[in-house]
């Protein structure tokens, strides 16, 4: 979902920006459709395309996930020290490259 712009996106689009094929962004818009959090209709500008919307519902979780991540940071910031989270979100932004192949 965090993904989606607040003008829409298409489902092309979407699955460019997911890195997964588009009828996998299709079945994962159907999903979150079905859990009212998206909807989409036809693009004005191709009438064989869709654009996907957020619900009110939607960018409610959205702020809501938010809102607990920021809470998880601060509990983490208190119980490892601001430098070593610096420390962790530094290491998790770099670049890992491709996971590995399992055989």
């Amino acid at each position: 979902m965090s993904s989606l712009k607040s003008e829409g996106i298409s489902i092309s689009e979407l699955a460019r920006r997911l890195e997964m094929t588009r009828q996998g962004a299709q079945k994962s818009v159907a999903g979150l459709e079905m859990d009212g959090l998206v909807y989409s209709e036809v693009d004005p500008a191709n009438s064989s395309a869709k654009i996907v919307r957020l619900t009110k519902l939607g960018f409610q979780t959205i702020e809501k996930a938010q809102e607990i991540f920021k809470a998880l940071e601060v509990e983490l910031a208190a119980r490892i020290g601001e430098k070593r989270l610096a420390a962790l979100r530094d290491a998790l932004g770099q670049n890992w490259s491709d996971p590995p192949t399992v055989y």
